[in-house]
């Protein structure tokens, strides 16, 4: 093979890795919909009134949105926030965790368990990072009587995790799903109906349910 066109050979793979670049960088994707994140804040927030004890405070754990941007968690942070001071409440505190965006969002059990030994009870710990997925040895250092976690489980973290153990060591009070099937009627166009179609909120009272559907389909 001449050494000409060995160059044309070399400059086509130049040029088309060029172009692949070009069509990566300017691909129009489709536009952020915020409303499934919008309706967890409130759904959050909703079960936090619900489960906030007399004086009761309310803390936060979700992903580092200084060092990058997530729109999701700020959506879900925004509503949270929003919702709850229409009921003259407020957050207390927040424990923003630098988290790998290519795994499975996570809390260190180290770092979750500090969190839980700081609250008391009444309080509530919302975490959209997932549960507190503590060993037996790192349970027995709470408190029985301690603070109530909301935890974001959807997508992968409700398979990568033991929520019926969870719900009975009380490391759980209130699980966010996505439902086993989702539901098939019409769709919503609103946050809340978006969310009810594509997730559920879960408890200990429904939890075997969903757990069967699961294992169903």
């Amino acid at each position: 093979m001449g050494r000409n066109k060995l160059k044309l050979i070399a400059s086509a793979i130049v040029l088309a890795g060029s172009g692949l670049s070009l069509i990566l960088y300017y691909w129009v994707t489709p536009p952020f919909d915020p409303r499934s994140h919008e309706a967890m804040g409130q759904v959050a927030a909703e079960e936090t009134m619900r489960l906030l004890g007399s004086g009761g405070r309310i803390s936060v754990i979700l992903r580092d949105t200084v060092t990058a941007k997530n729109p999701a968690t700020e959506a879900q942070l925004r509503s949270l926030v929003a919702s709850l001071q229409v009921h003259h409440l407020k957050v207390t505190s927040t424990n923003a965790m630098k988290v790998d965006p290519l795994r499975v969002p996570s809390v260190p059990p180290g770092d979750f368990l500090q969190i839980l030994r700081r609250g008391a009870e009444g309080d509530v710990i919302v975490s959209f990072l997932g549960p507190p997925n503590l060993t037996e040895q790192q349970t027995v250092k709470l408190d029985a009587k301690g603070p109530k976690v909301i935890a974001l489980c959807s997508g992968a973290i409700s398979r990568q995790v033991d929520l019926r153990s969870l719900f009975q060591r009380n490391l759980v009070s209130v699980a966010i799903v996505n439902r086993a099937v989702p539901d098939s009627g019409r769709p919503g166009v609103t946050p809340r109906a978006v969310f009810d179609r594509y997730y559920q909120v879960l408890t200990s009272a429904n939890l075997a349910e969903w757990a069967d559907a699961k294992t169903t389909h």
